[in-house]
């Protein structure tokens, strides 16, 4: 899944994983070798056959040179119990990418939270690979038990992307929380909307009692004026810009009506990135209405409602009449 708001341990690994330089790290820890790559860029998951059906994969990723020329592909998926039919499907998804990017080298990522399921698919493949079948595939299965507690401060602000894994990754296990002060103190380094993007895979991958602890670390270290300091960054913007228009008029009036529109404008423009970095459609009208709205009460209403809503079908969920 890429973009939308992952709906639980599931898509949490496949967001925390979709980092280029974490599949290239769980790819070395099995001895595989990157090839030399300027970017990568995030691939359709889709692989259709001739009848009409399609087969999805949880993610897809191209490594590029300076041209954007593939060079290599990743295939991830997320595998929760043992299912004979991903002993072919797997296989579709990998020719299907190969042959959409002409024969480069697609390695498939297979994230198995139950080591025993890993095991077993490896002893499945292995066992066409002796029995000389002609279409063999080399999946690299991992678990928690492959995934560092990333519980340092300073190992997670140089890899912020790897303590995001982790978090996931042992979200389910016991103390867990030991986690979340390594990668709270990590996440000023990313800029606002990857920040809440974080924050949201983290939410989305916990059980609900650590969620809370998780939530109230945030507010406690990063002392939000809302939710998250992506929040308090706006709201020190919007701020900003109403001096800036207050000045501008040369007047105390002005100034204080100019700061007061630059508030409203600061919390509008918050509830519009929110609701992108959900992958909600935001149509005409639900802009100018979030955008025409002049309360500050009701715009933080709606931005708490955005940021912490743990399903939200349309922009309509968001924008519920809040007594205006």
């Amino acid at each position: 899944m890429v973009g939308g708001m992952p709906s639980g341990p599931h898509e949490s690994v496949v967001e925390a994983s979709a980092d280029p330089d974490v599949q290239r790290w769980l790819l070395e820890r099995q001895g595989v070798a990157l090839p030399e790559y300027h970017h990568a860029r995030p691939a359709p998951t889709e692989a259709r056959k001739l009848t009409p059906r399609t087969f999805r994969s949880d993610g897809v990723t191209i490594y590029c040179d300076p041209a954007n020329k593939p060079l290599t592909a990743t295939v991830r998926e997320v595998q929760h119990a043992f299912e004979p039919n991903k002993l072919w499907m797997w296989k579709i998804y990998a020719a299907h990418l190969q042959e959409q990017e002409k024969g480069v080298v697609v390695f498939l990522l297979v994230y198995c939270p139950d080591p025993q399921v890993a095991d077993r698919y490896r002893r499945r493949f292995e066992q066409e690979r002796r029995a000389g079948c002609s279409l063999t595939l080399q999946p690299y299965f991992y678990s928690s038990a492959d995934i560092p507690w990333v519980a340092s401060v300073e190992e997670a602000k140089a890899n912020p992307a790897l303590a995001l894994l982790s978090v996931v990754c042992h979200g389910q296990e016991e103390g867990v929380e030991k986690l979340f002060e390594a990668m709270i103190s990590a996440l000023p380094s990313l800029g606002a909307e990857k920040r809440y993007r974080y924050h949201e895979i983290i939410l989305a991958g916990l059980p609900e009692p650590l969620r809370e602890i998780w939530e109230d670390q945030m507010s406690t270290r990063a002392e939000p004026r809302y939710l998250s300091k992506l929040f308090n960054e706006i709201d020190a913007r919007a701020r900003a810009e109403g001096e800036a228009e207050g000045e501008a008029r040369g007047e105390a009036r002005g100034e204080a009506r100019g700061e007061a529109r630059g508030e409203v404008k600061g919390r509008a423009g918050a509830l519009m990135m929110v609701l992108r970095a959900r992958g909600l459609a935001v149509s005409d009208s639900a802009r100018a209405r979030i955008m025409g709205c002049a309360d500050p009460a009701v715009l933080d209403a709606w931005i708490a409602r955005a940021a912490t809503t743990a399903v939200i079908r349309d922009v309509d969920d968001v924008l519920r009449a809040e007594g205006a």
